[in-house]
């Protein structure tokens, strides 16, 4: 019997890595043939995804997701949240809807895109192409389609995950593994683990030599599993042999909900510069068609042809053969994909079948496909010393200090890197606003998961320090406070949003560091009790300091401002304050950062600058002569 798969997290390029001995010990693994060896952690070559490396030993590892995958990274791309996989020499990306999307009352389709021959995951996901970039950029764009999909009413959440070899060929991959369908069985065993809280199913799909591990993955076992609901080879069937049909016929007789699609174009008499492409019985067309004949000896086909197409139909269009003619020996390889087919693939034999869309028609997913963004200038924060203190230790060393003393040992733990690891792994919010010219932009922020804290993911607690320090600290890292219209904005991203927990006021109690202790272990309890996960947005357990106008009310210098608190309808307790003195601290105030620099209508742009603007300030503030520091 296979064993199960643990999950081990780490983190990657300009992102801290995650302390694996503070998730149960789990480590990264490396495939040597018969299991996972230990190995050290690694890099991946994007800032944006996290690496997860996946090891069998022992128990199930299932972890729950409430609308968020813990521990990923957020996209700056409509907020997806993503990571990498890694399985020896096979890695995979997995791209889900952002948190606020996800339904938990509908199933989850995951759906295994296997690349095409020498494309990277970049390229397969895609993206809107400059002059002087590669083709393959803009041949497939998964990603977009895959957004379009998102954008319809499917009965399901549908999280894509792109799979590639070292080789970049599954074809090749096989021939070096002799061992490929325990490695390819693995591969699908830990994804289904992964999301088993979520009623996932699989849906198979792939491009060219993609079509390899489908095929790898229907030969494992003597049926093909039910969890597989759907199956697409988009012209990737080169491997087809007569033992598949068998499998294919029972597996479709077996359920309603089994949809096969094949999609190929008759490259038997397709040119490549003036030469054949492939022979006459090596490429898709033969073996599409052997496919077809093999399975009308179960079923009954209804036959459809023009001059472009021969299409086959069976049960009720569960069953598609979209076969391409090609009178002029042209090349369609990836027209197949990047004309809609990925999106025909997931929608045929449904109620949503051609709405909207054609296969091998005109593109309908261009508004989806991303541009790149510019990177932003990194928060300059120190890596955290295993020498630290944590939480309750620097709360007990702070106990009887005064005010000043304790705001200095707080700059000093900070300023040196004392925060839980799951804070420096920043969060990405998009949104449109309009400017006070009545102009709309689409701005993207960067904000931190939850308030500061000192200590390590284990032991830490979030610590309420005064303006003063918070602002040394903000110029120390590159970061600013936020204002009052971009804390509601966090609030209303928050994938965890948890309720106020206020105490009545008896002398200065609420002043002291035992307070802030209590309202930590009363947030943690309340955090544990809906299944929120550390480095989750999280809002709604404290008010915050922020910029305000009023920082530089003549009345009252020498104050913070503080806002928020938000109850779980949206409403803040706290309305914009600078009624204390800043040097007056309760457990309740919090302190959230955000990046400076922020990307404004595709460039980068400096949020000191853009408070200054007479007309840009709306975007980021209901104040128009706001003040940006203490």
């Amino acid at each position: 019997m296979r064993k199960a798969l643990y999950l081990t997290l780490l983190f990657l390029l300009k992102l801290p890595y995650l302390d694996v001995e503070s998730y149960s010990g789990l480590t990264a693994g490396e495939w040597n043939g018969s299991g996972f060896t230990t190995m050290a952690a690694g890099r991946a070559p994007d800032r944006r995804i996290g690496i997860v490396a996946l090891s069998p030993s022992g128990d199930t590892l299932g972890y729950r997701m409430s609308g968020s995958i813990p521990n990923s990274v957020i996209s700056p791309y409509y907020e997806e949240q993503e990571y990498h996989l890694l399985w020896g020499n096979v890695q995979g990306h997995l791209n889900a809807p952002a948190a606020v999307q996800w339904d938990t009352t509908k199933p989850t389709a995951l759906l295994l895109y296997a690349l095409p021959n020498g494309n990277t995951i970049e390229q397969t996901f895609g993206k809107r192409r400059r002059p002087e970039e590669d083709w393959h950029f803009d041949i497939q764009h998964i990603g977009a389609q895959t957004r379009y999909l998102r954008s319809l009413p499917l009965p399901y959440n549908l999280v894509t995950v792109y799979l590639a070899t070292e080789e970049r060929s599954w074809p090749a991959w096989k021939k070096r593994h002799r061992d490929y369908i325990e490695r390819i069985q693995s591969v699908v065993d830990s994804l289904l683990i992964l999301f088993r809280d979520h009623r996932p199913f699989l849906i198979l799909s792939g491009h060219s030599g993609g079509g390899r591990f489908i095929l790898s993955y229907l030969e494992a076992a003597p049926q093909i599993p039910s969890c597989v609901q759907r199956i697409g080879f988009l012209d990737s069937n080169y491997g087809y042999e007569d033992a598949v049909g068998e499998k294919l016929a029972l597996w479709l007789q077996s359920s309603t909900p089994h949809v096969l699609t094949v999609m190929a174009y008759n490259d038997s008499v397709a040119l490549y510069q003036g030469k054949p492409l492939v022979s006459e019985r090596g490429g898709t067309w033969y073996r599409s068609r052997w496919m077809y004949r093999d399975l009308s000896r179960y079923f009954q086909f209804r036959a459809e042809e023009d001059s472009a197409f021969l299409r086959y139909f069976a049960l009720k269009g569960r069953i598609q053969f979209l076969l391409k003619k090609n009178p002029n020996r042209g090349i369609y390889h990836t027209e197949q994909v990047e004309r809609n087919g990925l999106i025909h693939s997931l929608l045929a034999g449904t109620e949503l079948e051609n709405c909207g869309y054609r296969y091998f028609g005109a593109r309908v997913y261009d508004d989806w496909i991303h541009s790149d963004l510019p990177e932003l200038p990194a928060p300059a924060i120190p890596p955290r010393s295993p020498q630290a203190l944590g939480g309750s230790a620097f709360i007990a060393k702070v106990t009887s200090m005064s005010f000043t003393d304790r705001e200095a040992a707080i700059y000093d733990e900070l300023a040196s890197g004392n925060m839980p690891d799951f804070l420096r792994r920043w969060v990405w919010l998009s949104f449109r606003g309009e400017d006070a010219a009545g102009k709309m932009h689409t701005c993207f922020i960067q904000v931190m998961p939850d308030y500061f804290a000192i200590g390590s993911d284990d032991d830490f607690c979030r610590m309420p320090m005064g303006p003063v320090t918070a602002q040394k600290l903000a110029d120390l890292f590159g970061a600013l406070l936020p204002t009052r219209k971009l804390v509601d904005l966090i609030y209303e991203k928050a994938v965890v949003k948890l309720a106020p927990v206020p105490y009545f006021p008896v002398g200065d109690a609420n002043e002291r560091p035992q307070q802030f202790l209590r309202h930590q272990c009363d947030i943690e309890s309340q955090r544990l009790a809906v299944g929120g996960f550390f480095g989750e947005l999280t809002a709604g357990i404290k008010k915050d300091v922020i910029l305000s106008s009023k920082i530089t009310d003549p009345a009252r210098s020498h104050h913070v401002v503080i806002y928020g608190w938000h109850r779980l309808n949206g409403e803040p307790i706290q309305p914009v304050s600078n009624i204390h003195r800043d040097h007056y601290v309760d457990y309740s105030h919090g302190i959230r950062f955000m990046n400076r620099y922020f990307i404004l209508d595709g460039e980068v742009a400096d949020l000191l600058a853009v408070f200054k603007d007479p007309v840009l300030y709306k975007l980021v503030s209901d104040e128009k002569d706001l003040v940006g520091r203490y």
